[in-house]
């Protein structure tokens, strides 16, 4: 999928490039990524017996869906790959 996201990027020229800072910041959000999926793990493993049960499965979905945004933000303003201001910023949009 990567290597097809890549193919597709090179006919928009200049726009699809990464800056500078986006290069600067790359490890930060993989970091991050890494640190929500762990939460997301956790999450999952601690909530899995709710997730076999259908009258709650919803619910401990919806849970671990928000601990995982929650997460990532957190884990965002810990690495530096964004501060709360960007975030708060990005969210908006």
């Amino acid at each position: 999928m990567l290597a097809c996201l890549w193919w597709g990027s090179r006919k928009f020229g200049d726009a699809a490039r990464l800056d500078a800072r986006l290069r600067a910041k790359s490890w930060r959000i993989v970091l991050a990524s890494l640190m929500m999926g762990v939460a997301i793990w956790l999450t999952a493993t601690v909530l899995g017996p709710q997730l076999q049960v259908p009258s709650s499965r919803v619910l401990a979905l919806i849970v671990i869906l928000a601990i995982g945004i929650v997460s990532y933000g957190i884990a965002c303003c810990m690495t530096g790959a964004l501060t709360f201001s960007e975030l708060r910023h990005r969210m908006r949009r």
